[in-house]
């Protein structure tokens, strides 16, 4: 397996493109894309169509999901601009997946249901040059599969309340296995929550940095910091998981790693992105959400999908509105 990560300014968004098309590379019989946002102008849209096409021509068979409109307030998220006319110029299957009660916020690829792609980083150029985020490839067939299983619930139900599901039944289960037989996880045993640094000024409590970044908007750059990533001891999670409510109602996925390595370049990566940002406060609001408790409601996330590839990398879409 293998993370990394992306910073604003830190990177052309070709590097990433050519880092995808080779993920797509050695696909031989599947691919399957559950995707939130995907706008991707040439000339680095055509780099990922370009793969998309050879795996096509190879025979593999490739599914793409995306998110239609839930008709959500704006404020809370731009609506998605997802134009099935141009997915469908690619030799893909293509699936529109209702956001109710919230979203599909996948950002995950799954090929030959061995490996998988993922985190928190869009198919977008902003999200490849202006944010933060964190991306991962994890190449083992039981992290494959359960994706792969999820994208089929999706796929066959279009359901983002239900999704997920499977899984849920699947951890109870073994759950009641586990405490019938004594049982423990294998591995060493590490901290997974800590008190929250936040909500209070008092002994313990973390300073607070944040970003400025535009008005969230569909006309504003999207330059805000995207990263959903948290290191405890040599633990890492990673995915497309915000900690907020929405997130829990979303559609949404989360990597649990256990990598000294990985949980050092993270723990990197956050203290580097802390010391590129001021100090800020906590919205009063934030501090009373974090003190009542989260929901109990589980979901997963949505695609405000956009596809804009071209038939070859010598020709353009051009977009209806600013790439973002």
């Amino acid at each position: 397996m293998e993370a990394w990560t992306l910073t604003e300014g830190g990177q052309p968004a070709e590097d990433t493109a050519r880092r995808l098309a080779e993920f797509i590379r050695p696909a031989a019989a599947s691919l399957e894309l559950a995707l939130y946002d995907i706008r991707l102008p040439d000339p680095v849209g055509s780099i990922v169509a370009d793969a998309l096409r050879a795996a096509a021509g190879r025979g593999v068979r490739i599914r793409l999901l995306y998110n239609v409109d839930s008709e959500r307030p704006a404020a809370l998220h731009p609506p998605p601009q997802t134009r099935p006319e141009l997915l469908r110029e690619l030799p893909i299957e293509v699936g529109a997946v209702p956001g109710v009660p919230d979203l599909m916020h996948h950002k995950y690829v799954v090929r030959d249901a061995a490996a998988v792609w993922t985190g928190s980083a869009n198919w977008t150029i902003a999200s490849w040059t202006r944010q933060e985020n964190v991306l991962a490839i994890v190449d083992a067939p039981a992290i494959a599969v359960a994706y792969r299983q999820n994208f089929e619930e999706l796929w066959n139900e279009r359901d983002v309340e239900r999704s997920g599901e499977r899984r849920r039944r699947h951890r109870r289960r073994r759950r009641r296995a586990t405490d019938r037989h004594g049982l423990r996880p294998m591995g060493r045993q590490r901290p997974v929550g800590v008190e929250d640094p936040v909500a209070g000024d008092g002994p313990g409590a973390a300073a607070v940095l944040g970003k400025a970044v535009d008005a969230l908007g569909l006309d504003t750059v999207h330059d805000f910091m995207h990263a959903k990533v948290t290191v405890a001891a040599d633990t890492v999670f990673l995915g497309s998981f915000n900690l907020s409510r929405s997130g829990e109602r979303n559609a949404e996925n989360v990597l649990e790693l256990t990598d000294p390595g990985i949980a050092d370049r993270m723990a990197a990566f956050v203290d580097e992105v802390r010391a590129r940002y001021p100090g800020s406060t906590v919205p009063e609001q934030a501090i009373a959400t974090i003190s009542e408790g989260s929901s109990q409601s589980v979901a997963i996330s949505k695609s405000s999908a956009e596809i804009r590839p071209s038939a070859s990398s010598r020709e353009r879409i051009q977009s209806t509105r600013p790439d973002q």
